[in-house]
C-alpha cells in the first residue's frame, strides 16, 4: 500500500506515510480521535468520553491505532486492551468498611503496541489478526500515553472528544523524563531447533531500539552473528557455538518509572513477609505450641508488620 500512495504522489517520504488516530470503544460503544497525516510521532492530546453503566457485562476497553487511507480501507497498525477487574476494585470485600473499592482508573503511563512481524511475510499479511488483537503480538509497533478515568454522574452525558487543555498538557509532561539504560544479553546454548535451511540470527530489542528494520533509532550491536544449525543426532538441531558465546548490548532512553516500581515492590515484599508470618503462626497453632510461644509469634510478627510499614 506504501508502494500505491507513492505511485500516486501523495508522499515520496516511507517515513510520513502513517495518518494514525485512536479509535476507543468499550460497552458497544466507539470514539475515534482527530486525524494526524504524514507523521510517526503523533500527539492528539484529546479527551474522548464515553458514557457507560457501571457494573458492566463488558470486562475490556479496547484501544486501536489506525492508518488512515485515502484510497481503500484503513489499515490497523495494532490493538491493546485494559482490564477493567485489573485497574478497579468492587469495594464491599471487606466487612468492616462496605466503601472501600475504587472506578476503572489508569494512568498517565505508557501502553506499548504490537502487531504481526515488520518484515515482509506476503500479501495479504498472514498474519494480519496480530493486529487486530486475535493472539499476542510478536512485533513492536509504538505506544500511547494513556490516562483512564471513571465518575458517576447523575444525568446522561454525550460521548465526545475534546481537546485537552494547556494545563492538563503540562501536568503529564513531569512523565515523560528520560534516562540512559542499558542491556547485556549472553547467549549460551541454541537447541532443540527445527530443520531450518538458511543462517540463524538473534535479535536482541526494546521498543525501536536494536531493531534491525527500524531508522529511527541509531544502529546498535543487538544481533548475534549469522551461524547455520547443526544436526543433534536424534530429532533437533543446535547451533555450534562452542566456547564463543555471542553477547549483545542495547542502549536505549526511557521514562523513569522507579518510583513507581519501588513502591510497588516495597508493598509486595511487606505482604509477602506478612504471609510467612501467619503462616508461621498457622502451623504453631498446629502444632498446639504454648501460649508463650504463640504470644512470642504474634507479637514478633507484628513487630515485623509495623518496621515495614514505616
Amino acid at each position: 500500500m506504501d508502494n500505491v500512495k507513492q505511485i500516486f504522489g501523495f508522499d515520496s517520504n516511507k517515513k510520513n506515510l502513517v495518518d494514525p488516530f485512536v479509535e476507543v470503544s468499550f460497552a458497544g460503544k466507539m470514539l475515534c480521535s482527530k486525524i494526524l497525516e504524514k507523521t510517526a510521532n503523533p500527539q492528539w492530546n484529546q479527551h474522548i468520553t464515553l458514557p457507560a453503566m457501571f457494573p458492566s457485562m463488558c470486562e475490556k476497553m479496547k484501544i486501536r491505532v489506525v492508518d488512515w487511507d485515502r484510497l481503500t480501507h484503513n489499515d490497523i497498525v495494532a490493538t491493546t486492551y485494559l482490564s477493567m477487574s485489573k485497574i478497579s476494585a468492587p469495594g464491599g470485600e471487606i466487612e468492616v468498611d462496605d466503601n472501600l473499592g475504587f472506578l476503572p482508573t489508569f494512568g498517565p503511563c505508557y501502553v506499548n503496541l504490537y502487531g504481526s512481524p515488520r518484515e515482509f511475510t506476503g500479501f495479504p499479511d498472514p498474519y494480519a489478526e496480530l493486529n487486530i488483537g486475535k493472539g499476542e503480538g510478536v512485533a513492536y509497533r509504538g505506544r500511547l500515553l494513556v490516562s483512564l478515568e471513571t465518575k458517576l454522574v447523575e444525568q446522561h452525558s454525550e460521548q465526545k472528544v475534546e481537546d485537552l487543555a494547556a494545563d492538563d498538557i503540562l501536568r503529564v509532561e513531569k512523565y515523560l523524563r528520560r534516562r540512559k539504560y542499558s542491556l547485556f544479553a549472553a547467549f549460551y546454548s541454541a537447541s532443540m531447533l527445527q530443520d531450518v535451511d538458511d543462517a540463524i540470527q538473534f535479535e536482541v530489542s526494546i521498543g525501536n531500539y536494536g531493531n534491525k528494520f527500524d531508522t529511527t533509532c541509531l544502529p546498535l550491536a543487538s544481533t548475534t552473528q549469522y551461524s547455520r544449525a547443526v544436526f543433534d543426532g536424534c530429532h533437533y538441531y543446535y547451533l555450534p557455538w562452542g566456547n564463543v558465546k555471542p553477547v549483545v548490548v542495547l542502549s536505549s532512553y526511557w521514562e523513569d518509572i522507579s518510583h513507581r516500581v519501588e513502591t510497588q515492590n516495597q508493598l509486595l515484599r511487606i505482604a509477602d513477609r506478612l504471609e510467612a508470618g501467619l503462616e508461621q503462626v498457622h502451623l504453631a497453632l498446629k502444632a498446639q505450641c504454648s501460649t508463650e510461644d504463640m504470644n512470642s509469634l504474634v507479637t514478633q510478627l507484628m513487630d515485623e508488620l509495623i518496621a515495614d510499614c514505616r
